[in-house]
C-alpha cells in the first residue's frame, strides 16, 4: 500500500486546492466541457520555453505541430535531427496540441530533438481504432522519407507519449516490428497498456490522485467497446510477442491508478528480451509531466525522458 505522507508536497497541494475548488470530475461532464476543463490546467505547465521554430501542419491528412529545438535552424537542411514523434495522453478523449504545447517544448530542447505532436482523432466522435491509425499513417509517413522534407532524419525516429498516448506509443512500437520499420526508441510515460483489466493499483490509487478509477473507466468506455479491449492494438500489453520491438524507456508514477499496469509492461518488455529503462517515480501523481508550474519532479522526468534518447541502440 502506498504511504500518503511520501506524495511530493506539491502536488499535496494542488490536489487540495482542487478539492477546495470543488473542481468536478470529468466523468461528471459533457465531453466538450471535460475538453474545455482540461485545458485550464495547462496554467500550471510553468513557463513557455522558447524554441527555434514551431510550425502547425498535416501529416497524411492528421494535424500535427512541429518543434525545432533551440540552436538549430530550418535553413540548416544538411543537419538532420532525430525525430520525436509525441502522441498526447487525455484518455483518447480529451488533450489537444495546446495542452501538449510546454511539454513538448521542453522535450524538444533538453533531447535536441525535432518533436512532431500528432493531434489523433478523439473519442468518442472517432472511436478505436481511428487513434492508432492517425498515429501510424504520421509514424509511417516520418519514416518512409518525410522525416527528411521537415529536417528530420528517418534513421533516428522515435515515438513516444503520455497516459494514452503512451499506450499509442506502445501499439505503435508493435505495429512498426511487424512492418519492418525501425524505431529508435520508445518513450511510454505513465502508460495506459490494458483496458480489458484493472490491476491493484486501481484499488490503491483509484481516488484523490487526479487521476481517478471513474475516470479511466469513462474515457476507455468511450474509446472501446467491450469486445474491442483485449485487442492487443487497445491493451498491448495482450500482444502475443513483444520481441522485437524498439527498445523502450518506461515512466511509472506511484500514486498513479495505472502504475502497476505500466510496470508489468516494463517487465514484459525486459522479459522478451527487448533494453528497458524502468524509471520509477514513487512520489508522483499521474500527469506530472504536465505540472512543470507545480513541481520540480517534471523537469526531473523530462531530463530523464532525453537521457534516454541519448543512449545508443
Amino acid at each position: 500500500m502506498t504511504d500518503p505522507s511520501l506524495l511530493d508536497p506539491s502536488l499535496q497541494t494542488l490536489l487540495d486546492s482542487l478539492v477546495e475548488a470543488g473542481t468536478a470530475p470529468l466523468e461528471s461532464l459533457a465531453v466538450q466541457e471535460a475538453r474545455e476543463l482540461n485545458e485550464t490546467f495547462i496554467v500550471l505547465g510553468g513557463e513557455v520555453e522558447e524554441v527555434s521554430a514551431v510550425e502547425d501542419l498535416q501529416i497524411e491528412g492528421v494535424p500535427c505541430r512541429l518543434y525545432r529545438p533551440l540552436g538549430s535552424s530550418p535553413e540548416q537542411a544538411s543537419e538532420l535531427l532525430p525525430v520525436l514523434v509525441w502522441f498526447h495522453g487525455g484518455g483518447w478523449v480529451i488533450g489537444s496540441l495546446d495542452s501538449t504545447d510546454l511539454t513538448a517544448r521542453s522535450l524538444a530542447n533538453r533531447s535536441q530533438h525535432l518533436v512532431v505532436v500528432v493531434d489523433y482523432r478523439l473519442a468518442p466522435e472517432s472511436r478505436f481504432p481511428a487513434a492508432v491509425e492517425d498515429c501510424w499513417s504520421v509514424t509511417s509517413w516520418l519514416a518512409h522519407g518525410g522525416a527528411e522534407s521537415v529536417g528530420g532524419d528517418a534513421a533516428q525516429l522515435s515515438v513516444g507519449g503520455d497516459s494514452a498516448g503512451g499506450n499509442l506509443a506502445a501499439v505503435i512500437s508493435i505495429l512498426s516490428r511487424d512492418a519492418a520499420l525501425a524505431l529508435r526508441r520508445q518513450i511510454l510515460v505513465y502508460p495506459v497498456t490494458d483496458v480489458a483489466n484493472e490491476s491493484g493499483s486501481y484499488v490503491e490509487n483509484g481516488t484523490g490522485y487526479l487521476l481517478t478509477a471513474d475516470t479511466m473507466r469513462w474515457f476507455i468506455k468511450n474509446y472501446t467497446s467491450p469486445d474491442q479491449r483485449s485487442d492487443w492494438r487497445a491493451s498491448p500489453l495482450l500482444a502475443d510477442s513483444l520481441s522485437g520491438v524498439a527498445s523502450a524507456y518506461v515512466l511509472t508514477a506511484g500514486f498513479d491508478p495505472l502504475r502497476d499496469e505500466g510496470d508489468a509492461y516494463a517487465d514484459r518488455l525486459s522479459k522478451a528480451g527487448v533494453a528497458v529503462i524502468h524509471d520509477r517515480f514513487p512520489t508522483a501523481i499521474h500527469a506530472f509531466l504536465n505540472l512543470g508550474g507545480v513541481t520540480a519532479l517534471t523537469s526531473q522526468a523530462i531530463e530523464a525522458i532525453a537521457d534516454a534518447l541519448e543512449i545508443e541502440t
